[in-house]
């Protein structure tokens, strides 16, 4: 009766398989996907890498680093160990670090041990997890420098208030805070020349407020200079496009007395504001369409 039941539930996976192959339009290998980890789970290694095949080629979506993986494992049982290792590349390649303790430990994977991939394949991990505590690293300084940083603007803020903005008081932070700036933008070029601009995939959305605090609070040369920088990470997704068009209007109004992008606004009256002037003022929300805000009405 077992044997029957069994051979059932390996007829309903494989109909599952032919149904995601010439149906399900609006979700590519979703059933096959479902198959393929049920005829892992029977055993039937052979037909589950099969199975993975076939969903990895009608739906790209497909290839999650979970789905990934546990082809890898289907094949290494098969000892298709080509594709085993193409899978675990492709793991590694879109960044699966919750999988990166399971590969090395899964036992599956010990017929791979002994081969140059396999010394390769940990090579990459273990440079990525190296990245990674180096990233954290770094992220953490950006955070803990631009929370320094904020303290002493209301602590500056404070004072102003308790003893007016010229008061002795503060001017002596205000040369503090001057200092402290300095010393901050020679640890940003310094981490910059290393690593390059750290975006929000390598050291997350607060390490790169930190990162730009540094870079704002820094006076108008440094921001010239460094301004490139700030471009190209805009250009490769690692900066937000209203950050990006601050910056670069920021730096035209100094230059030429007029920004780009309308970022830039003054009081007007006791509630309203007003933009500073604008280059070429008809064409300005193009400029800012074409990186990705929202036109000003």
């Amino acid at each position: 009766m077992l044997f029957y039941l069994k051979k059932l539930t390996l007829f309903a996976c494989l109909f599952s398989i032919c149904f995601a192959v010439n149906g399900q339009a609006n979700k590519p290998g979703t059933a096959s996907i479902k198959a393929a980890d049920s005829l892992y789970n029977l055993k039937r290694f052979k037909q589950a890498s099969k199975c993975y095949f076939i969903c990895f080629q009608q739906n790209a979506f497909s290839k999650t680093n979970s789905n990934l993986f546990n082809a890898a494992k289907a094949c290494a049982q098969t000892r298709y160990i080509d594709s085993a290792y193409n899978f675990l590349f492709a793991v590694v390649r879109q960044h699966g670090r919750d999988y990166y303790s399971r590969i090395i430990s899964e036992p599956v994977f010990k017929k791979l041990h002994p081969g140059k991939r396999w010394i390769s394949l940990k090579a990459m991990i273990d440079e990525q997890q190296n990245n990674a505590n180096t990233n954290k690293i770094v992220g953490d300084e950006f955070i803990a420098l631009r929370m320094n940083r904020v303290a002493l603007e209301e602590r500056k803020s404070n004072l102003a208030r308790q003893y007016s903005i010229s008061s002795k008081k503060v001017r002596r932070l205000n040369d503090s805070i001057n200092m402290i700036d300095s010393i901050n933008c020679y640890k940003w070029k310094s981490i910059i020349n290393t690593y390059g601009w750290l975006g929000y995939s390598a050291i997350g959305i607060e390490g790169v407020e930190g990162e730009l605090c540094i870079y704002q609070n820094a006076n108008i040369t440094f921001q010239k200079i460094h301004f490139p920088v700030i471009a190209e990470a805009f250009k490769r997704g690692a900066l937000d496009a209203y950050d990006y068009a601050v910056i670069a209007d920021r730096i035209s109004l100094y230059d030429t007395g007029k920004q780009i992008y309308g970022t830039q606004v003054k009081p007007k009256g006791s509630t309203a504001t007003a933009l500073f002037p604008v280059e070429n003022n008809d064409s300005l929300n193009i400029r800012r369409q074409l990186i990705g805000l929202k036109p000003i009405p």
